[in-house]
């Protein structure tokens, strides 16, 4: 068990490795296990107190990033090991991706938004957005890209999103000359870093479609401009500009039937598939409630794939594709939603799942039996009055998936949501090990000293002693879920606090020396995924 000061939620994980990463906000410090949690230390040659954002590379497994509070910032090539500094001469912006790259290729983005606060009774605050790139993974000095700009991305930058644009193709969210207005950004290209070659994209609509430009974001096989609407009977509405290959765009198209419509800050691009886009709709601004939209192939004509999706403030939806099977999504809607909106009444949340990428959608087939034997206490053939619902994203109570797992064919059932079976009654976090060889459980109600674990998918359960009382607020494991270790995260009852200054902790489970041999390939069984009435799933055996 190793004690922490603040609770260490902010972990990353190495892939194809033994090395945790946990950066706590508070503090400002990054600390670094190499041995998956069984001990940590900080990160050597990195300043205490000063970091404020820690950033994996999402192509290059060995490398990192911290940004500091100053202009100095981190960066590692070798897992943490050791650490090289480098400079940028304004500190990093605080928006979801300060740092850009290429897919495999050792080039870099920096944005900064300078604050310029003018003196006296009159406090003006002017923000300036800058934009620095490097072309050797910071190793040098990195060169300013362009003045003013916002958002910088590489149309390389995802392994999904295919095409054959050149291989520096940049998009850039900026002003053309030192023009500053909010409504007049643009979409700005460029293959030489802005040097000589710089293009202002042209969206369909002609000029006046160009500008307000307000967002830019890679998806899968898409990428999606959201763009402020300009006509003068605009309500704050946006417009959805999609290419699927860098080169030619087109405006998203929905439905005229909707009641729901696109505004900033009220749409959220979900999780999408290979086949289509998904867009999450805010119904109400006033309101967490949303609809779903799915998109053709080419992510232009949208359709209404499920309404009252549940939504929070902060955008998240309660929507996810199932791990590594096709087809397959959970989501949880709003019941009655006619009744929040007018009576205030409270929000009852039902779950629903799909088998064909959201054209439809139904109930969760419960189990008729409890965890005892017992009668469930409804009728599960009607699945309208009697069905399973399950837990929100939008009040996450464990960190990375909610609904699903690496380990192939595990959902909470064991055949891809088709059917169920209760292994614990109250609430429990849960995660598996050694691709689906393991399961294991802690109580998510209280403070406990023991966490259950099972080998034989739930149908028996040993408990293990923790030594220690402890109140669960994550329980991980590596990405792939290959390992038989696991790390339990959270705040120790008082009971068991030996230093009030550290009353939280991290525990290493390792389940090795009870099961020594790892599961081998040929002793895997082949799943397929299938729903109630049919083979297939879109169209193939799965």
């Amino acid at each position: 068990m190793i004690p922490f000061s603040n609770l260490p939620i902010e972990r990353t994980y190495f892939d194809d490795s033994e090395v945790i990463i946990y950066h706590d906000i508070l503090e400002g410090d990054v600390w670094i296990s190499q041995d998956e949690g069984k001990s940590c230390d900080l990160a050597s040659d990195v300043p205490r107190g000063k970091a404020i954002m820690f950033i994996a590379h999402p192509f290059q497994r060995t490398w990192t990033y911290i940004l500091m509070d100053s202009t100095k910032h981190y960066r590692t090539t070798n897992r943490g090991r050791s650490w090289q500094d480098f400079e940028v001469p304004e500190g990093p912006a605080l928006v979801s991706e300060p740092l850009s790259s290429i897919f495999e290729i050792r080039t870099r983005f920096c944005t900064k938004a300078l604050h310029v606060k003018r003196a006296g009774w009159a406090r003006v605050t002017v923000m300036r957005a800058y934009t620095w790139y490097a072309t050797d993974n910071l190793e040098s000095d990195p060169k300013e890209l362009l003045l003013p700009s916002r958002q910088g991305k590489f149309a390389h930058s995802s392994k999904e999103f295919k095409h054959n644009a050149p291989e520096n193709l940049i998009y850039c969210i900026g002003w053309e000359g030192t023009a500053y207005s909010s409504l007049s950004p643009k979409l700005l290209l460029s293959t030489d870093f802005f040097k000589k070659d710089k293009k202002v994209l042209t969206l369909p609509g002609g000029n006046k479609n160009s500008e307000g430009v307000l967002a830019l974001a890679i998806v899968s096989k898409f990428v999606v401009a959201g763009v402020r609407d300009l006509s003068p009977s605009s309500q704050n509405d946006m417009l959805m500009y999609v290419s699927v290959d860098a080169e030619n765009w087109a405006k998203g198209m929905f439905p005229h039937t909707s009641s729901s419509k696109l505004r900033e800050n009220a749409c959220t691009v979900v999780e999408s598939t290979t086949h289509s886009l998904g867009v999450d709709v805010l119904l109400h601004s006033r309101l967490t409630i949303g609809t779903l939209l799915v998109s053709n192939s080419n992510g232009t004509y949208f359709v209404e794939s499920l309404k009252n999706t549940n939504r929070n403030l902060e955008g998240f939806v309660d929507f996810e594709t199932i791990y590594d099977i096709e087809g397959i999504g959970l989501a949880n809607v709003v019941d009655k939603p006619h009744e929040v909106d007018g009576r205030g009444a409270e929000r009852i949340v039902k779950s629903v799942i799909t088998f064909d990428d959201g054209s439809s959608w139904a109930p969760i087939h419960a189990p008729s039996k409890d965890v005892d034997g017992k009668d469930i206490g409804c009728d599960t053939k009607e699945t309208d009055l009697c069905s399973l619902h399950l837990h929100s994203v939008t009040s996450l109570h464990n960190v990375d998936r909610v609904f699903s797992s690496p380990a192939s064919g595990y959902i909470l059932g064991t055949d891809g949501g088709v059917s169920w079976e209760m292994v614990k009654k109250n609430a429990h976090k849960y995660e598996f090990g050694d691709q689906g060889s393991i399961m294991v459980l802690i109580n998510d109600e209280e403070a406990v000293d023991r966490i259950t674990y099972s080998y034989d998918s739930g149908k028996t359960w040993q408990d293990l002693d923790l030594g220690v009382k402890i109140r669960a607020r994550a329980l991980t494991i590596i990405p792939d879920s290959t390992s038989q270790r696991f790390l339990l995260v959270g705040g120790l009852h008082k009971s068991s606090i030996e230093d009030k200054k550290h009353p939280h902790a991290a525990i290493y489970l390792d389940f090795s020396p009870l099961r020594k041999v790892k599961c081998t390939p040929d002793q895997f069984e082949k799943w397929f995924a299938r729903t109630h009435d049919h083979e297939c799933l879109m169209g193939h055996k799965v």
